[in-house]
């Protein structure tokens, strides 16, 4: 959800040609952080489907 938000903001800011730096690093980050943890969620999920199939 922060990385949607994070985008959405990113490319409002850059339709509207506003290249604030404060404004695209927070947003940046918003899109950034949370690709650090999609990977415990793919593998956690991966484990939940190998129980589900014994």
């Amino acid at each position: 959800m922060t990385f949607r938000s994070g985008l959405q903001a990113i490319a409002y800011w850059a339709l509207m040609k506003d290249f604030n730096l404060t404004w695209w690093a927070f947003n940046l980050h918003l899109m950034i952080y949370p690709l650090f943890f999609i990977k415990l969620f793919i593998k956690d999920n991966s484990n939940q489907k190998k129980h589900l199939s014994r």
